[in-house]
């Protein structure tokens, strides 16, 4: 008797666990056209300050600089282009809608057309030569905030029971939280490459900065074996390098022209930096795929 009931017990728990399993499988699947449009629009908030704020942006940089020469127009419509192409891939709406009622009662984004009229209306201001408002530039970190909050909510409403599934997701969670507040940290350079420091500024970066090194701290913790690719990303020369004096001067409220900095190789050098988390970031979310296609197949053995 006691044999059956531990048998019982024992394939209680495969069969818990294989549903685990696939519905953690289910949760990538499901964020998967999500963060595709988190990372289209951060690269879109990027692209966007460099033109609202960046000076000289028309082809500054020679291929003898290191880049190919700068074509304003084009750059623009190809980040259109993959943003697009993102928010075709999204079927369901229901989740961003959901989170923007509960955050702001926003109509704005009460359906993808309503987020697509306003987006096209930005877009369309930008390639006609004129300058988008303060709060129209806003909108991106609204936008950005929102799908991650969506992202996040969305994999931690999943119990998590096991540490070997439950480390991967949290640096997952985490490293997007680091490549957002790095997003921002790029608008907020090109911004005082352009205008200078103020007060409002100086607390923005800071926190930015703050938060970002908290995330990735967080995300070697929970995935330790990309550390060393993190060290190298984190170490490179140049992203990181002019990262760091522009991050200094906000702070420290440098002349921006003391600097030698242009907004042109600010912009180019960090959009490289945060490619390459965001590629840290594909990587964790495939291992996520394979552990937990592994799991299942061990629980069905």
């Amino acid at each position: 008797m006691a044999l059956i009931v531990q048998n019982c017990y024992i394939l209680g728990s495969a069969i818990y666990r294989q549903r685990q399993m696939v519905r953690l499988t289910r949760t990538i699947e499901e964020t998967t056209d999500v963060g595709l449009l988190l990372a289209s629009m951060q690269t879109e908030r990027s692209e966007m300050a460099y033109h609202v704020f960046g000076i000289n942006v028309s082809g500054t940089w020679t291929a003898e600089d290191g880049f190919a020469v700068y074509d304003r127009e084009h750059s623009l419509r190809q980040v259109f282009d993959r943003t697009d192409l993102a928010l075709d891939k999204l079927v369901d709406w229901r989740a961003i809608a959901g989170e923007a009622g509960l955050q702001w009662q926003d109509r704005m984004f009460a359906s993808k057309g309503r987020f697509q009229t306003y987006l096209g209306d930005i877009r369309r201001m930008v390639l006609e030569g004129r300058t988008p408002s303060r709060s129209e530039m806003l909108w991106y970190n609204r936008t950005t905030a929102l799908l991650l909050r969506v992202l996040v909510r969305h994999i931690s409403d999943r119990k998590l029971s096991s540490g070997d599934v439950s480390s991967p997701f949290l640096a997952y969670i985490n490293i997007m939280r680091a490549v957002e507040h790095l997003g921002l940290l790029l608008t907020l350079g090109l911004r005082y490459l352009s205008t200078g420091t103020s007060p409002l500024l100086v607390a923005q970066t800071a926190l930015s900065d703050t938060l970002f090194w908290e995330y990735i701290g967080n995300t070697r913790t929970f995935a330790s074996g990309i550390a060393d690719n993190m060290s190298d990303i984190l170490e490179e020369g140049d992203g990181m390098g002019t990262f760091m004096v522009v991050r200094d001067g906000i702070i420290n409220d440098v002349p921006r022209a003391s600097l030698n900095v242009s907004a042109t190789e600010f912009f180019h050098n960090n959009s490289r930096l945060l490619n390459r988390l965001q590629q840290v970031q594909r990587q964790l979310k495939e291992n996520i795929e394979s552990l937990t296609s592994d799991e299942v197949l061990v629980s069905r053995l």
